[in-house]
């Protein structure tokens, strides 16, 4: 009863337009109340029976993991809005966070609900072929995630943010800059700490800590990552757009505090791009370039500086450098025998 109460008041809420809120903020944090209480000792504490989690359930819930998109009219009109399934990736998320609550329930999920489990990974496999079917079916592009951003499309958009007036735009061009030259998930950029930065001659060095391949922050303690000025680009210069965010927030200096201070950074930033990307006054140049608005997003940057410094020149760095960059994983190899060097 208290969760359907929550799910009611972010149901209530709307927007400043009057437009429902999509948020659910309240079954959010009710949720992360009852998952801080779990004790695999103390069933009373589990928010679910998952012994009696069938798939039947499961399967319903994750037949609701769709979202909106354009399909272009046959008869020339304004274009449809259809729903189609979500990404491979999301139904992937939902299991593991499911596979999760087993653990810290003290439960082995193939013992407890192993009917469960069997029916799902034939459902997930469905699922792949479901959605690439309804894709193609519809004109859709059956490509997962956003497009990588073009070398000439990340210097238009760092000249766009590094010219204008607005402060908003100087924190944004710094974290655009930042994340092409570290070839980080903008998580990283958006939690990055002044105390985990430093120099050392002609370079800037940020220490990595905690990332997505290394939950305990241990593997890449003994090397920080260099980044270069680039004066032939000014606007594409991370040193000088790192001076640009101290002069504009001084008070990073002072230490333990976030580059980028605030709550929802990175939607913050993720929204400024779009914004610019999606402008009538430069939403054709940017097409131009192989960017649209809706193939764009803050992975864009990650997948577009790893292009660039992969196949970007006919003298590229090694594979396992760009690799050791990006925080890629290679078992077995990467972190036993090549190393930081």
């Amino acid at each position: 009863m208290l969760f359907r109460s929550q799910v009611e008041r972010d149901r209530a809420r709307t927007t400043k337009a009057g437009k429902p809120w999509k948020g659910r903020d309240h079954a959010r944090a009710t949720c992360r109340e009852w998952l801080q209480k779990v004790d695999a000792e103390k069933p009373e504490t589990h928010p679910l029976k998952l012994q009696d989690l069938s798939f039947q359930v499961l399967s319903r819930f994750l037949n609701t993991f769709k979202k909106k998109a354009k399909k272009r009219s046959s008869s020339g009109d304004e274009d449809e809005t259809v729903s189609v399934r979500l990404s491979q990736s999301a139904f992937d998320g939902a299991t593991s966070a499911l596979s999760h609550l087993y653990t810290e329930c003290g439960l082995e999920k193939l013992t407890a609900s192993k009917d469960l489990w069997t029916r799902l990974a034939v459902y997930k496999q469905g699922s792949r072929r479901t959605a690439a079917r309804e894709k193609k079916k519809l004109g859709l592009s059956t490509v997962e995630g956003k497009k990588h951003l073009p070398f000439a499309a990340y210097r238009l958009l760092a000249k766009i943010l590094f010219e204008s007036e607005k402060l908003e735009h100087t924190y944004a061009h710094t974290f655009l800059v930042l994340e092409w030259n570290l070839i980080s998930r903008a998580e990283y950029v958006v939690d990055a700490r002044i105390d985990l930065v430093s120099f050392t001659k002609d370079a800037l060095l940020f220490g990595m800590g905690v990332t997505k391949t290394d939950q305990e922050g241990t593997k890449n303690v003994d090397h920080p990552w260099h980044v270069y000025s680039c004066p032939e680009y000014p606007e594409i210069c991370a040193h000088l757009g790192f001076a640009r965010l101290i002069m504009a927030n001084p008070l990073v200096l002072t230490g333990q505090a976030r580059l980028f201070e605030g709550k929802s950074q990175y939607e913050r930033f993720n929204s400024i791009f779009r914004e610019v990307v999606s402008s009538a006054e430069y939403r054709d140049e940017f097409a131009s370039l192989g960017i649209s608005p809706d193939d764009f997003g803050t992975h864009s940057i990650r997948k577009g500086g790893a292009t660039h410094v992969s196949t970007g020149s006919t003298a590229c760095p090694p594979i396992a450098s760009i690799c050791l960059r990006a925080n890629w994983a290679m078992p077995g190899v990467l972190s036993r025998y090549i190393k930081f060097e």
